[in-house]
Order: C-alpha cells, then structure tokens, then sequence
C-alpha cells in the first residue's frame, strides 16, 4: 500500500536532496512578509540608507542648532530644514542664543572685572543645571555661553573695567542695571532697550511653558 504524505500549504518543490519553498520566495520578492528576519530583498537592500540618511539629517540639524545658539549667520534654507526635522531643536536654539546675548550685556554693563567672573560662573552652572534635566538644551545654552564669553574677551567695552567692586565705587562706575553700588536693583530686562526687553519676557513665557525645569535651574542659578 502506497502512502502519499500531503504537501503542507507552503509549497515546495524539491529535485533530489534540494528542496525549494515557492512560496517564501514569492512573499520576498513583494514584501509580504512583516518578521524582521523574513524581509524582502528590496527592504533589506533599501533600509540601511533609509537610516543613514535619517541620521545624516539628525546630524546636520544639531550643526544647525549649534550655530543658531552661537549667533552666528545661518541662510534661510537652513533654518527651513531645521525646522522641518526637528521644530523643538530650532526652538531651544533660539532660546539659548537669546540667553548667550544677555550674557554678554551683561558682561559688557558690569562693574568691575570681578563681577564679570560672577557672570561667567553662574552661566556655567546654570548650563550644568539645566543640562541635568534636558541634556541637549544644555549642550545649546553651553554653546551659546561660550561664544558669549568668546565675544566678550574681543570687546574693549568688556576689558575696560576696574579690577574689583571696590575700584568701582572708587571711581563711581554704576552696576549692570544702571544703579549706583548698593543701590536698588530691579529685575535684568529694566536696563535693556524696550524690543530686547520683550524679548527677554518672551523667551521666559516659553520656558515657563515648555521647560518649566530648565526655567526653575537657570532663575537659581542667576539668583
């Protein structure tokens, strides 16, 4: 008596000891398949550049971001593509190129030499605050202090200052917000012009709102 064993529903041809499944082969060739170890061909040949690309991009971006945060120039193009692959990227390099720009006012209005490196401290620690809690705005606001501090040393207005607060009151320098040493202080933007000032307001309501706890590091850290 002859037995025939049935052919299971994935067809196979065999010729000798070679067995060959038709219907794996159809399934590669037009992607039906959805297991990561069973891709078609054309995925697995098309992936690898799929994420390259993705990660050359991510890459150009952060370059991008870098430079917004520094002030330097870049072309509207580029801003276009920043904001087209990463619009919360974009966004936090523009606060921290903000906050690099009232780091150097406030470089160039202080006092004495001494408060300077007052300034300088507490940027610094506020970049180490604030990356704590968002690891790449801090790597933003640390470029941004950098280049502050970097334009600040090339500024006449910011080296020719007294050594310490003393030599200041000596010689009736006023503080950064315009107010003789030991005067009332008011709050940073009341020295700024009117348009810096707004924008100094701005740039809190949107950390206020979407970095609530970088906002709460970096008010510490100016005290």
């Amino acid at each position: 008596m002859n037995i025939v064993n049935p052919q299971p529903s994935g067809a196979k041809a065999g010729t000798g000891g070679f067995t060959v499944d038709i219907s794996q082969i159809i399934r590669n060739f037009t992607g039906a398949e959805t297991d990561d170890n069973k891709k078609s061909v054309l995925q697995k040949l098309l992936e690898p550049k799929e994420i390259d690309d993705s990660e050359q991009e991510a890459k150009k971006a952060l370059q991008i971001a870098k430079k917004i945060a520094r002030g330097d120039s870049v072309t509207p193009e580029e801003k276009q593509f920043l904001m087209r692959v990463n619009p919360q990227l974009a966004q936090m390099a523009e606060l921290a190129r903000k906050e690099g720009q009232r780091i150097k006012s406030a470089l160039q209005q202080a006092s004495s030499k001494e408060e300077q490196q007052t300034i300088v401290q507490q940027a610094y620690q506020q970049v180490s605050e604030v990356t704590k809690s968002n690891p790449q705005f801090g790597m933003l606001l640390g470029e941004a202090v950098k280049a502050a501090i970097q334009e600040a040393q090339k500024d006449p207005k910011c080296q020719d200052k007294p050594e310490t607060e003393e030599d200041a009151k000596r010689t009736g320098i006023q503080n950064p917000i315009g107010q003789p040493e030991g005067g009332q202080a008011s709050s940073p933007a009341a020295s700024l012009p009117p348009e810096e000032s707004a924008q100094m307001e701005q740039q809190d309501e949107i950390l206020e709102q979407f970095y609530p706890e970088e906002r709460v590091s970096m008010l510490d850290c100016k005290g």
